[in-house]
């Protein structure tokens, strides 16, 4: 996979780190090309490809910088495509990470305002807690 990643496309890259995530396997190497690729291609992502990224990293605990700012940047410009399982999905990911992102987390925010009516209790008790988390008091939310 490591000589060929280059040749991933962004669903690839995003199942194979989700994938690594839940088995619970932390191959850095691997890890950190699928990141670089990642970032190489960012513009090609759709939202399920950001948030699973964004989702994965999290949860296997790794704060990578350059590609939550990569994926940061290519969701706020798209955030209105993003129905509510990637939204809660990004920013449960950004509150795990502690990564404090003003403009993402605001558009994230506005996006659930937009789609409040679609959100389960689930969905809304984890955006919720997300925000707690990143101690961010969005009045409107």
């Amino acid at each position: 996979a490591l000589a060929r990643i280059s040749q991933f496309f962004p669903q690839a890259l995003a199942n194979m780190a989700w994938s690594f995530a839940n088995c619970q396997v932390k191959n850095t190497t691997l890890i950190q090309s699928i990141s670089a690729q990642s970032i190489a291609i960012i513009s090609q992502f759709n939202p399920q490809n950001m948030s699973n990224m964004s989702w994965a990293f999290a949860t296997m605990g790794i704060f990578d910088d350059p590609l939550l700012d990569s994926i940061s940047a290519a969701a706020i410009a798209r955030i209105s495509a993003f129905p509510v399982q990637e939204l809660v999905n990004s920013v449960w990911s950004i509150a795990r990470l502690t990564f404090v992102h003003r403009p993402l987390r605001e558009a994230i925010s506005s996006a659930a305002l937009a789609k409040i009516m679609q959100y389960r209790a689930r969905d809304l008790s984890n955006t919720l807690w997300s925000f707690a988390r990143l101690k961010s008091s969005d009045q409107p939310l």
